[in-house]
């Protein structure tokens, strides 16, 4: 994906944010949320409550578990991973996830090491 198409889906015609729900923690939302500033793309950071998690959210969302990211254009993203590399390919300056192949590689195997 070109770093003008991953910012074509995160930012769209710029009328509408991104929007990222998960817990008012950093947890597993926060590598996220710091890839988005590095590469420039505004988003809201929607804090989800606890105390309203099981009573109401819970079960709107789409697989029972946050994050979520809801694009512009209204499509919804989950699973925290895919986002930080939608976020990394949007970097305008590759510094995230580099065009180069071997330094991707370096990346994708930082990003197993701390899945693992």
């Amino acid at each position: 994906m070109s770093i003008e198409a991953a910012r074509e889906l995160l930012i769209g015609d710029g009328a509408t944010p991104l929007k990222l729900e998960y817990f008012a923690i950093a947890g597993v939302a926060e590598p996220v949320r710091i890839a988005l500033s590095i590469a420039d793309v505004p988003f809201d950071d929607v804090g989800i409550d606890f105390k309203d998690w099981f009573s109401a959210k819970k079960a709107t969302t789409k697989y029972g578990v946050v994050p979520e990211m809801t694009l512009p254009d209204g499509s919804l993203v989950t699973e925290s991973k895919a986002m930080l590399r939608l976020a990394g390919e949007a970097d305008p300056e590759g510094k995230l996830f580099p065009a180069d192949v071997r330094s991707r590689l370096k990346v994708e195997m930082t990003l197993g090491l701390v899945a693992d």
